[in-house]
């Protein structure tokens, strides 16, 4: 029986979430990746067609070429935060939280990696080409239709704004971070995504009394149903997961300038939401956590 991780539902306009597989090694140098079946109703696009006859994406893969999308930036600032919800941190380390499906949690031990975080031009250029390049979103979209022709976690666009620190955080006494920031020549750009992927060696923040190379998200704890006992568990899981969103859906109204500062919000109270932990395995588990904090991470950009 297949049981059902996550509730679906759709997703705001101009926001994609990806999941991808494990890679071994860097994430550039492994080309083989798959998508998460789970996210498939959330890449979907619609198609309409506008007044003036011209057919553009509803949602999705809206790629913002317009004169007047997305800002012009010389500096961009990435930070990391988190909402507590309806979590509540435990007094001895830890926080608890009940999901949607009535499930206590308690999280005892974790850590999530925070891979990278970047903003894409509009309309990346293209040496040579008499088209314009694929735009962010249009690449990753293809890579679905063609797993093999991506690199496992990564966009396969090199830009200026990106910081790719690898930085582990850890989710039993969860902090806000800067994770980044970067100056660079005046570009413009529509998109922000965000990265959550597999550890490497030379990552952040390593434990000493545990192994987290090749991991991307790792959880200990326990649950209950109402009144049942308390069931441990452990998780954990290789995949990256990223989030894209639109620029100006993201903005912050009133705020002008060169410079951007993006706050990527995850929810504690909700990580949990949708999955009944006693009806799937580790791995199930934490990929649908996974997904909860980093595809539905909320990702907001102001300028100055």
């Amino acid at each position: 029986m297949t049981v059902p991780l996550v509730r679906p539902g759709r997703l705001a306009a101009g926001v994609l979430v990806l999941a991808l597989a494990p890679a071994a090694g860097c994430l550039r140098d492994n080309p083989e990746w798959t998508h998460d079946t789970a996210t498939e109703t959330e890449t979907e696009t619609e198609t309409e067609t506008d007044t003036d006859g011209a057919t553009d994406t509803d949602g999705d893969t809206t790629t913002g070429a317009g004169a007047d999308a997305g800002a012009e930036v010389t500096a961009v600032t990435y930070d990391l935060t988190w909402s507590w919800g309806q979590a509540t941190p435990l007094p001895g380390g830890g926080w608890t939280t009940v999901n949607d499906l009535g499930i206590t949690v308690e999280v005892r031990r974790g850590y999530l990696v925070a891979f990278s975080a970047a903003l894409s031009p509009c309309t990346p250029a293209s040496a040579g080409a008499s088209a314009p390049a694929p735009t962010l979103p249009e690449r990753l979209l293809s890579a679905v239709a063609a797993p093999s022709s991506a690199w496992a976690g990564h966009t396969g666009i090199a830009d200026p704004s990106q910081v790719e620190p690898i930085v582990i955080e850890d989710l039993g006494a969860p902090v806000d971070l800067r994770l980044g920031e970067q100056s660079f020549s005046a570009a413009r750009y529509c998109w922000i995504h965000y990265l959550a992927a597999h550890a490497t060696d030379a990552a952040t923040g390593l434990p000493e009394d545990l192994d987290l190379v090749g991991v991307t998200l790792y959880l200990e704890g326990t649950y209950s149903v109402a009144e049942g006992s308390a069931e441990e568990f452990t998780a954990s899981i290789g995949a990256a997961s990223g989030s894209l969103v639109e620029l100006d859906g993201a903005r912050i109204d009133g705020s002008e300038g060169p410079s951007a500062h993006v706050v990527v919000t995850r929810d504690l109270g909700r990580a949990f939401d949708g999955v009944d932990l006693g009806a799937v395995d580790s791995e199930a588990l934490a990929r649908a956590v996974l997904g909860n904090l980093v595809g539905a991470a909320d990702l907001a950009i102001t300028f100055e």
